[in-house]
């Protein structure tokens, strides 16, 4: 029985087919040992391009006035939802997504009068051809001005356009948070910031 099972062994057992499954095994890490810097080069590359992408998009929202969306340097950022193109003389209605680092005092608004900590949010606006106006300039020019309905949104309503061609909606969001110190002590923190929207009108009859 024992000479039996030993020439069974022998029979299954081939020639070389150690050897083989040596080489394959070595071949297997060379191929690995070669891709894995392959791997780490195209991640590297990714994460890169990742990141370029992202500080061109972030420079070109700093710079460019006519885009929706824009992130400020000052901690703030806002989506001004508003139509791009509109007709002469009709009325239109758009909103100001809003976001500042008050956020972090508070999201109450001022209309909590037992609030300790509340805040004021408004949008004054002033309807002008070109963005070159001075801040004190645009100040007195103002036509309008819109509140906040929660800490996020200002809505903004019935706004028209008289004047064909390129217009701006141009004018400052003023945030002011309160922190009541007693009852007859309350700390101010005010934050201003100048935001202005594109939009091209066009008259309806020339059409």
């Amino acid at each position: 029985m024992t000479g039996a099972r030993i020439k069974h062994a022998i029979s299954l057992w081939q020639p070389g087919s150690l050897n083989t499954t040596i080489m394959k095994t070595q071949k297997y890490k060379v191929e690995m040992s070669i891709l894995k810097p392959l791997i780490s080069i195209k991640s590297f590359m990714c994460l890169f391009l990742i990141a370029i992408l992202s500080v061109s998009c972030e420079e070109k929202s700093q710079k460019c006035p006519d885009c929706q969306i824009i992130y400020s340097p000052d901690n703030m950022s806002y989506i001004f939802d508003f139509p791009d193109t509109v007709y002469k003389n009709k009325e239109y209605s758009g909103v100001i997504i809003y976001k500042n680092v008050l956020d972090t005092i508070t999201k109450k608004l001022s209309n909590n009068l037992d609030s300790i900590r509340s805040r004021d949010i408004y949008y004054t606006l002033a309807k002008t051809q070109t963005l070159k106006h001075s801040d004190n300039t645009l100040t007195k020019m103002a036509v309008d001005t819109f509140a906040a309905i929660d800490y996020r949104t200002i809505p903004l309503f019935n706004l028209k356009f008289e004047k064909e061609g390129v217009n701006y909606i141009d004018g400052f969001i003023t945030d002011i948070g309160y922190i009541k110190k007693d009852t007859d002590s309350v700390r101010m923190i005010t934050n201003e910031f100048r935001v202005a929207h594109k939009v091209v009108v066009i008259d309806r009859d020339k059409q």
